[in-house]
């Protein structure tokens, strides 16, 4: 976080982000957007750890905790009338439990 500049979205002391709170965890890394529309939708992270990905040599997976945080400031470029996707994908062995894997709210309230 803070070495490629998210469009918006800035610190408390700074107007590049090198580190924003997402719901009282501090944040201070990003994974990057490899997708069309480039830094405005890297993800602010904190407390993911990376893992190799059996299925594809060379490429990563995030292993994620209760304490794990992550979002995307991006809010654009779409606009009314035109379809949007966002992927994100998840595989958990845990069943028992309520999980939040989507929240739209508050930024990073």
């Amino acid at each position: 976080l803070g070495s490629r500049q998210v469009p918006g979205l800035t610190s408390d002391d700074s107007l590049i982000a090198t580190e924003v709170n997402i719901r009282d965890s501090n944040c201070k890394e990003a994974i990057e957007n490899k997708g069309e529309f480039g830094v405005q939708y890297d993800a602010q992270v904190t407390k993911i750890y990376t893992i190799a990905d059996a299925r594809k040599e060379g490429s990563n997976a995030g292993l994620f905790t209760e304490s794990s945080r992550m979002a995307i400031f991006g809010v654009g470029p779409y606009s009314g009338g035109q379809p949007v996707s966002f992927s994100i994908w998840f595989k958990t062995v845990v069943t028992d439990k309520d999980m939040i894997l989507m929240h739209y709210g508050d930024t990073y309230g």
